[in-house]
């Protein structure tokens, strides 16, 4: 897989996972706040004219399976609508269907008892009381409310759509944030892996011709020997020398002058670091603290003979980091030879303890 790709899918699996975590939070809290919305809400405080002496007669009806239509007839007489059941099966009411449908909803949340209960919601007041008989339990609801709005949760139609329209809106910005990752990364293609010969194009060519090329900066950076290199993600810049601007010497000589190590950052050694190395010593390199240098390129910026030591010390840091995987290369041999030796010798054991 190209880079590209690798790149375009992990953005994207990036912002699929983060909005699809806020589409779960996000249902997660209007969920809880409806609940806890409808629990602060029941108690509004509003209770209608007669509902006390409604309750005081529930409590001392005596009731009669055969006398529900007198009972229904009572309920109204105090100005209240009825709702009578069976086991929570209607048996007769005259609810209208938004009361009805209402009445369903709210079931989940209130158990009928058999003192009477009062309920208020905002102009509405309902009374709860149920009846034992020998045939099973009646459960009877009264009902009034003097202003012609919503009885038991005026944001449940909100909460139905509410849910939905946020999930759209989740999807929808999904689908615009994945289209735009997309959009970007094509855009990419034509900037990431193309060589650097394309970069130098786009911003107008050479205004001669180059005798030094970095990928990077002119401390740091890299030297190129041919403008194929590829444009990778790392790259933050590119710097092309002409004329006398790399200032180079041919064989710069070391005139001890210790700017270098006043410049480095590490307290290294890069006279000795850079002398070892020329000479192969890498043992000694390595105590001078070859393999602790940043290559941060201070020593080789100060140095007033010009001498290229940050790209002596990439060299022998290659050189040295070779050489421990051939010796750590040699040791596991070494390590299998022994051990292939010893199994072979306790095979050979085996049968001269048999006999």
């Amino acid at each position: 897989m190209t880079i590209r790709k690798r790149l375009s899918r992990t953005n994207t699996r990036i912002l699929l996972f983060a909005l699809l975590s806020l589409l779960v939070i996000g249902v997660f809290i209007i969920e809880i706040f409806e609940k806890t919305y409808l629990e602060q809400a029941i108690n509004y405080v509003k209770l209608q004219d007669h509902s006390v002496e409604l309750v005081d007669f529930l409590d001392e009806y005596q009731f009669s399976e055969d006398e529900i239509g007198t009972l229904g007839k009572k309920i109204r007489s105090y100005g209240h609508n009825f709702y009578i059941a069976k086991d929570r099966q209607r048996v007769s009411t005259d609810f209208s269907t938004k009361q009805l449908r209402e009445m369903q909803y709210l079931d989940s949340y209130v158990t009928i008892n058999e003192p009477a209960d009062v309920f208020v919601w905002r102009t509405a007041t309902m009374i709860f009381k149920s009846y034992e008989t020998e045939t099973g339990t009646y459960q009877v609801v009264a009902l009034r409310n003097d202003e012609n709005t919503r009885q038991i949760n005026p944001n449940r139609e909100t909460y139905r759509w509410l849910i939905p329209i946020f999930t759209a809106i989740g999807v929808l910005a999904i689908v615009i944030i994945v289209g735009i990752s997309r959009y970007f990364s094509r855009k990419l293609e034509n900037r990431i892996m193309e060589p650097i010969e394309k970069l130098i194009d786009a911003c107008g060519g050479f205004k001669e011709a180059p005798n030094k090329l970095l990928a990077g900066g002119p401390m740091m950076g890299n030297a190129q020997f041919s403008l194929d290199a590829p444009v990778v993600k790392g790259t933050n810049a590119f710097l092309a020398f002409a004329g006398n601007e790399d200032k180079r010497v041919k064989d710069p000589q070391c005139i001890r002058c210790g700017k270098c190590i006043n410049a480095c950052p590490m307290h290294l050694l890069p006279i000795y670091m850079n002398v070892y190395g020329k000479q192969e010593d890498l043992d000694n390199a390595v105590d001078c603290g070859m393999m602790d240098c940043i290559e941060c390129g201070s020593c080789a910026y100060v140095c007033p003979a010009r001498i290229p030591l940050v790209a002596q010390f990439r060299l022998t840091k290659g050189k040295i980091q070779a050489k421990r995987a051939a010796e750590r290369a040699k040791a596991e041999a070494e390590k299998k030879k022994a051990e292939a030796e010893a199994a072979a010798k306790a095979e050979a054991e085996k049968p001269a303890e048999n006999k």
